[in-house]
C-alpha cells in the first residue's frame, strides 16, 4: 500500500507582464506631414503634435500619382526585412515618372534638419535615384537595394519571398550632416511611357527636433548731418516703406513721403529748430 501526502497548494498571483518588463520610453521622431501634395509641416510622430515650421515638396516632369496618401496612415514598417528606420505612421507622396523621362525633386525643410532621413518605396528595375545634396548611407532596406555613390536602385534581384518577378526596393538613405532640403532626380530609362511608368513614394524623419530658424531684425539707422538727417537700412528688400511720429502712440504713424526703401537704401531730410522731435520706424 502507497501513502500519499497531500499538501495544500498556495496560490501565487502572477504580476502583470508590464512590471516585470522595464519600459523604455520611445525617441521622438520628427515627419514630414503634408496636408496637400506639396505643401505640409514638420510632426511630431511620438505625440502626434504638429510644428509651425513648413515643409514643400516640388518636381518637375513628373505627376502626382493616386497612391498618394497625405492622411498620417501609411505604414512605414517592416515586413520581411528590416525595410525602414525609422518604423512610424505617416504620409506617403507618391510621383509618377513616366518611361524615358528624368524627373526632379525638391524637398525643402523650411529649416536646417539634422541627418535627415529619406524614406522611399517601388522603385522598379527601370528607376535610379540620383542625389545632388549628398552621398546617402542604407539605414534600412530590401536586401536588393543597392547604393553606388549618389545612385541608388535596386540590384536587379527580387526581394519578394511570394514573387521572384518583382524586382521593385524600398528603404530608408540618412543624408549625415545639416540640410534645408534634399535634392535628387528619378532617371526612368524604360522604353515605353506608359508600360514603364514608374510610382515611388517618398516621405522624410529626423530623430533631431526641428528648430525655426531666427530671421534677425532688420535695423534702422538715423543720425544727424549738420541740419540734416540721414536714415539708412540694410537694402532695398528690407522694408515696404519709412514712417515717422511725434510720439509712440499706435494711431500717428504716418509714411514719411519721399522715402521708398524698395529702390534706395537711404533717405536724406532736412531738420528745423522748431520742428517737434520724430520718431522713425520701417514698415512691411
Amino acid at each position: 500500500m502507497v501513502n500519499y501526502t497531500l499538501v495544500a497548494m498556495t496560490t501565487i498571483k502572477l504580476l502583470p507582464l508590464a512590471f516585470l518588463i522595464p519600459a523604455f520610453a520611445a525617441a521622438d521622431v520628427w515627419i514630414t506631414n503634408f496636408e496637400t501634395p506639396t505643401a505640409g509641416v514638420w510632426k511630431n510622430s511620438t505625440t502626434a503634435t504638429d510644428l509651425t515650421i513648413p515643409v514643400a515638396f516640388t518636381f518637375s516632369n513628373a505627376t502626382i500619382a493616386e497612391e498618394t496618401v497625405t492622411t498620417d496612415d501609411f505604414p512605414w514598417i517592416d515586413l520581411f526585412y528590416d525595410l525602414f528606420n525609422p518604423n512610424y505612421d505617416g504620409d506617403y507622396i507618391a510621383l509618377l515618372v513616366k518611361g524615358g523621362s528624368t524627373a526632379t525633386v525638391t524637398i525643402s525643410f523650411g529649416t536646417d534638419i539634422v541627418n535627415p532621413v529619406l524614406h522611399f518605396t517601388d522603385t522598379d528595375d527601370q528607376t535610379t535615384l540620383v542625389f545632388s545634396t549628398a552621398t546617402p548611407t542604407k539605414v534600412g532596406g530590401a536586401p536588393n537595394l543597392q547604393i553606388t555613390g549618389n545612385s541608388v536602385r535596386t540590384d536587379g534581384t527580387s526581394a519578394n519571398p511570394f514573387d521572384p518577378t518583382d524586382l521593385e526596393t524600398v528603404g530608408s538613405l540618412q543624408f549625415t550632416g545639416t540640410f534645408s532640403e534634399l535634392a535628387f532626380t528619378i532617371v526612368n530609362t524604360g522604353a515605353d511611357p506608359d508600360i514603364d511608368d514608374d510610382v515611388t513614394g517618398f516621405s522624410v524623419s529626423t530623430t533631431t527636433e526641428p528648430v525655426s530658424v531666427s530671421t534677425p531684425t532688420p535695423t534702422l539707422t538715423i543720425w544727424a548731418d549738420g541740419t540734416n538727417y540721414q536714415l539708412s537700412w540694410p537694402d532695398t528688400n528690407t522694408f515696404t516703406h519709412i514712417e515717422c511720429s511725434p510720439d509712440l502712440s499706435l494711431g500717428s504713424w504716418m509714411i514719411l513721403p519721399g522715402a521708398d526703401p524698395t529702390t534706395t537704401t537711404m533717405y536724406s531730410g532736412t531738420i528745423s529748430s522748431s520742428d517737434d522731435a520724430l520718431f522713425f520706424r520701417g514698415g512691411y
